[in-house]
């Protein structure tokens, strides 16, 4: 997979209908979900000393007597952007009015940063060794992202289903009100399933950095591994 492989995603679109009594919502609603990947970014800046300093968000698969010496790591900032579109219609001379959800959106935005040591970076071996193990977190990412897509856009769809996506008629006095809860209503829900995700996102992406997984990296350059340990 080249270095800067975008994240390939189908939009998640969902269309929704309700009503009540006296509103009628004029289109469906549009759940709109959107996962995807920055292009990667390659930081070979830090020295083998350097990238030592840093905490990593993985348990060292090592027992506590064991050494590891790390050469690379990934992170992975991910940014979840909800927004909500409503609206209104005044139904009466009273000024009545009524309060459906337009359009939901949801943006998951990957921005992967792949960091070698420069030593590392320096040896052809070891580069693509270390490099290719990295993208496997790029990668596993990627997965949990798409899944989460899939899990929100549902989230939403069934809260909405049980609440209605219309509301109404109200005094206009209440709509500023109304419209503040629904629109909160919406962000808890993704904030709720955004903790799942990440919760999700850091088994998965221990479940990579394994004994087995560190000893198939060092094994393919033995050489560098003499020369630097």
């Amino acid at each position: 997979m080249g270095l800067f492989d975008p994240l390939v995603v189908s939009s998640l679109l969902i269309l929704a209908s309700g009503s009540s009594v006296a509103c009628e919502i004029p289109q469906p609603t549009k759940i709109d979900i959107n996962p995807r990947s920055k292009q990667i970014r390659l930081n070979t800046s830090k020295t083998l000393d350097e990238i030592q300093k840093y905490e990593m968000d993985t348990v060292n698969p090592h027992s506590f007597g064991g050494q590891t010496y790390t050469q690379g790591f990934t992170r992975g900032a991910v940014e979840v952007l909800p927004s909500v579109e409503l609206g209104f219609q005044e139904i009466n001379r009273n000024g009545d009015t009524c309060v459906w959800y337009n359009k939901i959106s949801v943006d998951i935005v990957l921005d992967p940063e792949i960091i070698l040591a420069k030593e590392v970076d320096g040896d052809t071996c070891m580069r693509k060794a270390v490099y290719d193990h990295e993208m496997k977190h790029v990668q596993v990412d990627r997965v949990v992202l798409n899944n989460y897509a899939q899990k929100v856009g549902g989230a939403i769809y069934e809260a909405l289903e049980s609440r209605g996506y219309i509301v109404g008629p109200i005094s206009t006095l209440r709509v500023k009100e109304l419209r503040g809860r629904m629109e909160k209503t919406i962000f808890q829900i993704v904030s709720n399933e955004t903790k799942k995700m990440e919760v999700e996102r850091l088994n998965a992406q221990q479940a990579i950095d394994t004994v087995e997984e560190y000893e198939r990296v060092a094994a393919q350059c033995p050489n560098f591994v003499k020369r630097f340990h």
